[in-house]
């Protein structure tokens, strides 16, 4: 599963990136995360299975919402 977490500017949210990658086990190998900017999210979604808002960015849910449901048939919300 790749998880992608994006805020503002990607900073932030490295912060959690690294906590999640620490708390993986040998189980989760198959596991990625990564933080990135939400300027980036329209170029880099396809590659992901899940995308997680920052809560700094949360007034712009419905648009990124619109920018998923154009480039996946795997929105869950």
């Amino acid at each position: 599963m790749k998880i992608l977490l994006v805020c503002a500017g990607g900073m932030s949210t490295s912060l959690v990136m690294k906590k999640i990658r620490a708390a993986f086990g040998e189980d989760e190998a198959d596991w990625s995360v990564n933080a990135d900017s939400v300027e980036n999210l329209e170029q880099i979604i396809d590659d992901y299975d899940v995308v997680l808002l920052g809560p700094q960015i949360g007034y712009k849910k419905n648009q990124l919402l619109e920018i998923a449901k154009e480039k996946t048939s795997r929105l869950m919300l």
